[in-house]
């Protein structure tokens, strides 16, 4: 009996590896991993036809909600925070996401991902970005993870042998997975978007046809025109012939009497005053849900926002929390300003950008400020006079970012 098991163990064995060396591999070998100036970015352009910026934004951010509350690890895990931009069409996030090579039951071979992804939507089509991608390899008997990037992990470089023909067998799981993950990325948003189409395409046709059904002329039957009242010139008839037919019984002449014609004066129309006509009223400029308001508009004390519920910063897609800031008035113009460290993410977002954009909330009011960058100065340690402030090394004291204010929005 046990022989008979083991042959069958072995066939069993030989049948699933015949199989892997069939599967096709080609998708995974050379050139499968896009770069851009030595950066792994994944990118790609999804045709929505007959979808505008709006719905196009709609079906994108409603498709990313569900995709992070799916692939969510711990319920107890905060919801990953997605920065938008409705009047650009633009979403940005980035999501923590299990990789699993293997699983048994006894066992999970499995790591961390975590990447960019910016979604942005037009007319007739979204463009996916995909990029700063980095693994978390939880190895047994090791403390801590290993830590690699996608740029030393799942290249030409490291994950193909030296031919490019064949995937090295240490790295190659990252690579597939990560290929897989965003293929499939891609064939959800493209489902996604077409069901939307779909449905607009039945309601247009819909309506069409209920157009052509209520368009059709309606034909108007004539009905002829009864007078009552007899003409003029049947009543000088009918008078003849009464006057004729008096002749010839009596031969008296009969004098026809002209009753004279009763006319009713009109009376003048009443002249109906003019309505007054009151001065148009300007109505707010509205984009994306947010109303452009005023600096001094702005309903709240921003310093205590910035204090209680912190402020974040974007710029091209990117987008980090901020700690420190506030607003004042610097050469006649009201300014925005940030103190940001240079080892929180918000610095790179800010020392890189021209133009930025901070976002607070409050009362349930969302703020949103774009700002044109004015100035830029790295506050020294010599400068800090407070000892609790010279505790942060030289490395780590705040640089001061001030942005020209040129719009306010506010939902």
């Amino acid at each position: 009996m046990k022989r008979i098991l083991l042959l069958f163990l072995t066939f069993a064995c030989g049948v699933v590896f015949a199989q892997d060396e069939k599967e096709d591999m080609s998708k995974y070998l050379e050139g499968a991993i896009p770069l851009e100036d030595g950066k792994v970015v994944f990118s790609t352009t999804i045709d929505a036809p007959g979808l505008s910026q709006e719905q196009v934004y709609d079906v994108a951010r409603g498709w990313l909600e569900l995709f992070l509350k799916e692939r969510k690890i711990d319920r107890k895990d905060p919801d990953i925070k997605i920065f938008e931009e409705k009047e650009n069409g633009e979403l940005a996030v980035m999501p923590l996401y299990h990789l699993v090579f293997n699983k048994t039951f006894l066992s999970v071979d499995r790591s961390f991902i975590t990447y960019r992804m910016k979604l942005t939507a037009s007319d007739q089509r979204l463009d996916v970005r995909i990029w700063s991608i980095r693994y978390e390899y939880y190895v047994p008997d090791k403390k801590e993870p290993e830590k690699y990037t996608a740029e030393n992990a799942i290249t030409d470089e490291y994950a193909l042998d030296k031919t490019k023909t064949k995937l090295n067998q240490l790295t190659s799981k990252f690579r597939i997975k990560t290929i897989d993950m965003v293929d499939g990325m891609y064939a959800s948003l493209t489902k996604a978007l077409g069901t939307e189409v779909s449905k607009i395409a039945t309601a247009t046709a819909k309506g069409e046809r209920m157009a052509k059904q209520f368009s059709n002329p309606v034909v108007a039957k004539t009905v002829p025109v009864v007078n009552e009242q007899p003409s003029l010139a049947e009543l000088q008839k009918q008078l003849a012939d009464k006057k004729a037919e008096q002749n010839n019984l009596s031969g008296d002449v009969v004098a026809i009497v002209k009753e004279p014609v009763k006319t009713t004066e009109a009376k003048p129309a009443k002249k109906t005053p003019a309505p007054e006509v009151k001065p148009m009223q300007t109505a707010p400029v509205t984009t994306g849900g947010y109303t452009v308001v005023d600096v001094k508009e702005i309903p709240f004390n921003v310093l205590k926002v910035m204090n209680e519920s912190g402020v974040s910063v974007s710029a091209d897609g990117e987008a980090a929390e901020a700690s420190w800031g506030g607003m004042a008035v610097l050469f006649g113009k009201n300014v925005a300003v940030c103190y940001v460290s240079p080892s929180m993410p918000a610095y790179s977002i800010l020392e890189n950008a021209d133009t930025y954009s901070l976002r607070f909330s409050f009362d349930g009011k969302t703020v949103v400020l774009q700002c044109k960058k004015m100035l830029s100065q790295s506050l020294t340690e010599s400068g800090v006079v407070d000892a609790s402030i010279k505790a942060h090394s030289a490395s780590n004291i705040p640089k001061m970012f001030i942005g020209e204010i040129m719009t306010a929005k506010i939902k």
